[in-house]
């Protein structure tokens, strides 16, 4: 009997065979893909003499207990279409993996093609920042008016008491710098508390100015003392 790191199950036959009558490909751990040779070869015939080829749906798609399932190419596991995403384009609507593998399918494919798939992103939110933008917006104004907002919070607070103690002691220490230290903060914070706009719409340099006379006004008070 074979031992299981020479056995390989073929994708396409479901039956398993030795290492040997498995297509070869080197970038795998294993140095075989996950068809044997005599369907690889199969497929090949109906490509060359261009042939569709047809399915067998029988060995992908199962009553169960009166219950429609579909097999999955990677675990090779038997699902009801719940456990799969939906597509259109596909035989019944489903996808083609399941949503656990496909969850694993895109980490390994991120894992390896990590800095392309974040260059990408950058490159999309670059050329369409006003389209991100308003994506945005509207997407976190549909989850403030779901209430989902004020659960999550809740259910923060509840679970993670010391990280919100330590960020109320954060935020308490930062507010005391900002005081200390008059910072552009702290000067439209007092601006905006003075006059009916807001501390943001303060334009830079009146600021700035601003900032100098405060602490102007805080070394007079300070020397008299």
């Amino acid at each position: 009997m074979e031992s299981k790191e020479t056995i390989k199950k073929c994708r396409v036959c479901l039956a398993n065979k030795h290492l040997s009558q498995m297509k070869k490909r080197n970038d795998t751990s294993s140095g075989v893909t996950t068809i044997c040779k005599s369907c690889a070869r199969e497929q090949e015939f109906f490509r060359v003499h261009n042939i569709k080829r047809p399915k067998d749906l029988s060995s992908v798609f199962k009553l169960i207990a009166g219950v429609k399932h579909k097999r999955c190419p990677i675990c090779f596991e038997y699902k009801t279409y719940d456990n799969f995403c939906k597509d259109n384009k596909n035989t019944e609507g489903v996808g083609t993996y399941c949503f656990v593998c496909a969850k694993e399918r895109k980490k390994q494919y991120r894992l390896k093609n990590g800095e392309h798939v974040r260059q990408v992103a950058r490159d999309w939110v670059k050329n369409n920042y006003e389209k991100n933008k308003l994506e945005d917006k509207l997407r976190g104004e549909r989850y403030r008016n779901s209430g989902k907002q004020k659960i999550t919070r809740e259910r923060h607070r509840k679970n993670n008491p010391e990280k919100i103690e330590l960020q109320r002691q954060r935020d308490k220490l930062r507010s005391k710098l900002a005081v200390v230290n008059i910072s552009e903060r702290y000067v439209r914070s007092t601006l905006g508390e003075k006059s009916s706009m807001k501390g943001s719409e303060f334009p830079q340099e009146f600021v700035e100015a601003y900032q100098e006379l405060m602490k102007l006004r805080r070394l007079i008070r300070e020397s008299k003392i």
